[in-house]
């Protein structure tokens, strides 16, 4: 049961209708959008969106990229049965489109994966496939819907004889009309004509005396007269008479046509069918690509798990001014099957409520929701909503009136397969009575275990909803410190309406708001203090969890740093030791090469004291040779740069830097460097351990060069103000730190960070941050009149 019949206007989903509309090709799957109702049958549901899903992906994937033009040809399908009955050429003409465009879909869905796209391919299974009738057809009509001279071979002949006798005939008119105008008998600037399907000449009316022949008609003024020459009559009566043949030829062609159409009626029906179906479901998943809707899991039970959802409305509103629809989750299941929304008024909670009930509905459509694919839906048997104003003159119905009304029918039929939305349950009566009126309408509902989302201001039902199992409440966030909806929907608690605090903001007296105060009872006051003092309390926790995800940023980039770094180590490491191994199987091979020489000099001198001296001493200048090598190999297995423990006095390169540093002082995970004239503290995992003559080296090369151009560099581009609005938060972390270590080399005494008001997130996170840097002495915000609190201005010791 659907419950109002005005639920499609809203909700919203009439706009979803006429987006489909426009997305068909043909009249035929506009049919069907405008028959389109949905269903209470888990098979019609899951075979339709799985349908969409299967064409949208084809779509994607560039499988399918459009459909031809086709037509509507049912009613002329039903006077094709009439036995005797011929269907004119442009009706025939239209049976081959529509026959070609189903061949080509047919063609499409067959060459596509059968498992990937099942759906489609099975939909292009059941059409029967007239093939004798296209072939037909496509050998009578050319691509312009013109029959073709070949169509049959008596055509081709009396077509053949028309172009003859049509030659012959413009010739003989083209010679009486040049004797004409040579004897001035035709008026200027007119030329050869045709009256009456016979080629005539304009003679002036007062020389038509002059010519013979036949005239056909006359000019308006009657001042020139059309005339078929004499000669020409013959040829005329030929062409005539061809014509009429031809037309004969053309009944006979469509006749045979019109009989094999008959013979293949149930076919081309079915092909009818097959077009206005795939039109339709074209239109369905070219509408999933525009609204980013995605297939859901289908449950067999009654269950709402919505990730991600959104309504179409806002979605294609929001597109047009590049903004973000604040998406909705919410689950609704067997143990919490109510979910009663509070919070501020325009703070989104019937948009909420339409949000749910739209994408339901577009379900059992046969649409694809707009959620993400991990949600989790169902079909419901009843779809009741009480949404919006049906107060009316003609029946003397007031606003309260038409909800109890909408109350009475949803407590009537309501059950486990239902659905029920209700916007400002119990409201348009005296509060008192409204609020528990509208508490037992709710333990009722509770009772029937239907499903559903209803929105209040009510603290009694919040109460009620906070004790009862079965229901719970769900809060529409609110900004304390901006007093400003976030539209953003926190199931779990109830929220507060805010009422004293907007109108406080919307300027009301502040005399008028403590008499309002003091007019509350104290138990009322005090649970609106107890939800203002929880929605602050979750925005703090909020900030942190952001704090708390740009510091492990933080400790991922550098995770990652160390393995960069231990892998360049690593390879370094394996490039040394093949250098020093094929170094040293040369030095062996030249040693070799070395001792066989001597021993073959010995021999060949026969151990002679002088010769052997002569030896021994080129073999001690050989030998301090090699010892040099073995050094000079010694030296390039060590690596230079190596990792070890860091200690006071010791050298270390800061981030990837090339100019060492010299650790004076470590106080437990930082440690006191010393940079030239420079010194700060740096946390110990910054810090790469260098030898002591890598650094001496390093610092001579540096002293003279590097350091003087370096400053000067960085002197000359520093800025003392940087901007981070619009960065990420993984950004800023690495920006801040890059800027401080500047400003502290440079000299700086004062510098600004503009990070803009908003939140004050960004602001708490920044000077979060500003703590770790022992060098800053005091932070605040800039002067009002250059930023406020947009700005931070930070002093350096």
């Amino acid at each position: 049961m659907i419950y109002p019949s005005t639920i499609e206007q809203k909700i919203g989903f009439d706009s979803i209708r006429e987006i489909l509309l426009s997305t068909c090709n043909s009249p035929l799957g506009k049919r069907y959008v405008g028959r389109m109702k949905p269903s209470f049958k888990y098979e019609h549901v899951n075979l339709w969106i799985n349908q969409v899903a299967d064409f949208k992906n084809a779509i994607e994937q560039g499988f399918i990229t459009s459909i031809d033009e086709f037509y509507d040809i049912s009613e002329m399908l039903d006077q094709a049965k009439i036995e005797g009955a011929v269907v004119d050429s442009e009706e025939l003409y239209k049976v081959l489109k529509t026959i070609s465009v189903a061949h080509y879909i047919y063609q499409s869905f067959q060459e596509l994966d059968k498992e990937e796209f099942s759906e489609l391919v099975n939909l292009s299974d059941k059409v029967e496939y007239p093939t004798v009738l296209l072939k037909a057809l496509e050998k009578v009509f050319d691509g312009d819907g013109k029959i073709k001279d070949t169509a049959s071979v008596e055509l081709k002949a009396i077509r053949n004889v028309f172009r003859v006798e049509e030659g012959r005939l413009r010739s003989i008119i083209q010679k009486a009309f040049k004797q004409a105008k040579k004897d001035g008998f035709v008026p200027d600037g007119t030329t050869i004509s045709v009256r009456e399907s016979r080629m005539v000449i304009p003679i002036i009316a007062s020389n038509k005396k002059h010519v013979k022949g036949f005239v056909h008609d006359e000019s308006s003024s009657g001042t020139i007269a059309f005339i078929e020459p004499v000669e020409s009559l013959e040829a005329n009566n030929k062409i005539r008479e061809l014509e009429l043949a031809e037309r004969r030829e053309i009944h006979k062609i469509l006749a045979n046509l019109t009989q094999q159409l008959r013979d293949h009626i149930y076919e081309v029906k079915s092909v009818v069918v097959f077009v206005g179906i795939v039109d339709f479901v074209w239109a369905k998943a070219k509408t999933a690509i525009t609204l980013q809707a995605h297939l859901p899991q289908l449950q067999t039970t009654p269950v709402i798990k919505l990730i991600d959802a959104a309504h179409p409305q806002l979605v294609l509103g929001y597109a047009k001014d590049d903004r973000e629809v604040v998406p909705l989750t919410v689950e609704l299941n067997s143990e919490n099957h109510l979910l009663l929304i509070s919070g501020p008024n325009a703070g989104g909670k019937s948009v909420a409520l339409k949000t749910i009930g739209i994408n339901q509905y577009m379900l059992q459509c046969g649409l694809l929701p707009l959620a993400s694919s991990d949600s989790k839906m169902s079909i419901f048997q009843d779809i009741f909503i009480d949404i919006g104003d049906e107060q009316s003159i003609d029946n003397d119905l007031s606003t309260y009136s038409s909800h109890l009304k909408n109350m009475k029918t949803m407590l009537k039929h309501a059950n486990g397969s239902s659905l029920i939305l209700i916007d400002e349950f119990g409201t348009g009566t005296d509060p008192l009575f409204g609020g528990a009126i509208a508490e037992a309408m709710l333990e009722e509902f509770v009772a029937q275990n239907c499903f559903g989302a209803i929105t209040t201001h009510y603290s009694n039902l919040k109460v009620f909803a906070e004790k009862t199992p079965g229901i719970t409440n769900g809060a529409m966030r609110f900004n304390m410190a901006h007093l400003e909806p976030e539209y953003a929907l926190e199931v779990g608690r109830p929220g507060s309406s805010f009422a004293l605090e907007l109108a406080q903001k919307s300027g009301v007296q502040g005399n008028v708001i403590k008499k309002a105060k003091s007019k509350l009872g104290a138990d009322q006051l005090d649970i609106e203090k107890l939800l203002n003092k929880l929605e602050r309390q979750k925005q703090k926790l909020k900030e942190r969890e952001n704090s708390l995800k740009v510091k492990e940023n933080r400790v991922a980039q550098l995770e990652k740093k160390y393995e960069q770094i231990s892998s360049a180590l690593e390879l370094k490491k394996t490039e040394i030791i093949e250098k020093a191994r094929v170094e040293a199987a040369n030095l062996l091979k030249d040693t070799n090469r070395q001792i066989e020489k001597t021993i073959r000099h010995i021999k060949e001198s026969k151990a002679e004291k002088k010769e052997t001296n002569k030896v021994r001493k080129s073999l001690s200048t050989f030998a301090k040779q090699v010892n040099s090598d073995v050094a000079e190999v010694n030296k390039t297995i060590k690596p230079e740069a190596v990792l070890g423990i860091l200690e006071i006095g010791s050298f270390a390169l800061l981030d990837t830097g090339s100019s060492p540093v010299e650790i004076v002082e470590i106080k437990g995970k930082e440690a006191k460097i010393i940079a030239g004239n420079f010194t700060s503290y740096v946390k110990l995992n910054r810090l790469t351990k260098v030898s002591n003559k890598v650094a001496r080296t390093a610092n001579r090369k540096v002293a003279s060069s590097n350091t003087s151009f370096d400053l000067l560099d960085r002197r000359t581009n520093f800025s003392s103000k940087i901007d981070v609005r619009g960065k990420r938060s993984e950004e800023i972390y690495t920006l801040i730190d890059s800027f401080m270590n500047d400003a502290l080399m440079l000299n700086q005494s004062e510098v600004r960070v503009l990070h803009g008001k908003g939140s004050g997130v960004l602001r708490d996170i920044i000077r979060e941050q500003l703590k770790d840097y022992p060098f800053v002495a005091h932070v605040e915000d800039e002067h009002v009149e250059r930023g406020g609190a947009g700005v931070t201005v930070v002093n350096l010791q």
